[in-house]
């Protein structure tokens, strides 16, 4: 068995050393912050992420703070509905495995206790991890003033990866001239006419915004996209009611610039590789960013418990997540022009999108929510 590093404890950097160490690999999980507090508001998890937890013995711990839409409702910027997406039993029938949203704070919760009981993974915090150098047999780094080594290293340190510009010499994320504002509010504060057993998206005057609850029901996650700019709140002005209410009921918003990874370039250099957001950091238009974090760690596990040359093992996981997230991205990426139209553009796309049966548009992500193999 391999002895593992893993630079960043989000969600790629548990569920990785999780799943590593239930093989029998030795991981020591370096995290530069204190304490692990999660940023950011809510995270879908479609049947793709759910399958992988369901095999780690997770599932109902998460289920168990989440939610289950019933459907994504989708309406027009005038808040007509245009369509439904089937989710809650449909999509457990369909996928074998639930559609669920929670809170971010609340699946790291998850994966925090389940690392602190993983036999053979030690979580190190205010342990920054710098690389030093890698050789035909061993990667050696540095965790605050002590030299390591281990057999490989993930790099699972977030969108502003270190261990990224180190290694693989590449810069930070592309901007995307986009940014999300994000807000959480409690039932009581929720607008007349929201639904709130949904997942919500609405089309605005070139912006989008999207809600779900989260809490277990008890609080309804907001994110609103749009062109970039210096409003501390997003222009809400050209949604519908109740949306145009959310603007000034939202006690807070959070801005936060788009910004994205190529996920086309290497992932992988001999003993290293990335993972997470440090890979593949994406637009959340097809909501994929958490779970493909949790893919890299189950093909991460796979690959290594199948090839006995580690530096063999990291090329696999490598040719056959990259293209995958590399799709997922540029999904991404698209939907959040389409979301954006205006105009007659706009109106055709309303127009698609209410002609097609909910059922059909659910088969195209097929290829999306299929478990994958793992």
């Amino acid at each position: 068995m391999a002895s593992i590093a893993i630079a960043g404890a989000g969600i790629a950097g548990l569920a990785a050393a999780i799943a590593l160490a239930r093989e029998g690999h030795r991981v020591d999980l370096h995290e530069r912050a204190e304490a692990l507090t999660e940023v950011g508001a809510g995270i879908q998890l479609s049947p793709n992420a759910m399958a992988i937890l369901r095999s780690l013995r997770l599932d109902e711990a998460v289920l168990a703070r989440a939610f289950q839409p019933a459907c994504v409702e989708i309406h027009a910027r005038n808040g007509r509905v245009l369509n439904e997406i089937p989710l809650g039993e449909r999509i457990r029938e369909r996928y074998g495995a639930p559609y669920a949203v929670l809170h971010r704070a609340d699946l790291q919760a998850v994966l925090l206790e389940e690392a602190r009981q993983t036999p053979g993974l030690c979580l190190s915090l205010a342990s920054p991890l710098a690389f030093v150098r890698q050789d035909g047999t061993e990667v050696v780094y540095r965790a605050g003033e002590t030299e390591r080594t281990a057999d490989i290293l993930i790099a699972a340190d977030g969108v502003n990866s270190r261990a990224r510009a180190d290694i693989f010499g590449r810069g930070g994320p592309t901007e995307t001239g986009y940014t999300a504002w994000r807000a959480v509010i409690s039932r009581d504060r929720i607008p007349y006419g929201l639904r709130t057993d949904v997942t919500g998206l609405w089309f605005g005057e070139a912006s989008h915004l999207v809600h779900y609850p989260v809490k277990g029901g008890s609080e309804l996650n907001l994110v609103a996209i749009a062109r970039s700019s210096r409003d501390p709140r997003p222009p809400l002005d050209g949604f519908a009611e109740p949306i145009r209410a959310l603007k000034d009921t939202a006690p807070a918003w959070i801005a936060w610039p788009l910004r994205g990874m190529d996920a086309s370039e290497g992932w992988v250099q001999n003993r290293v590789a990335l993972a997470g957001d440090a890979a593949h950091a994406m637009v959340p238009s097809a909501a994929q960013g958490g779970a493909q974090a949790i893919e890299d760690a189950a093909v991460l596990t796979r690959c290594l418990s199948t090839h006995d040359n580690p530096v063999a093992a990291l090329a696999a996981y490598d040719s056959i997540r990259r293209p995958r997230a590399t799709r997922i991205a540029a999904e991404s990426l698209r939907n959040l022009r389409i979301y954006g139209l205006r105009g007659p553009a706009a109106l055709a796309r309303d127009t698609v999108i209410s002609t097609l049966p909910g059922r059909t548009h659910l088969s195209r992500l097929d290829w999306l929510y299929s478990p994958q193999p793992g």
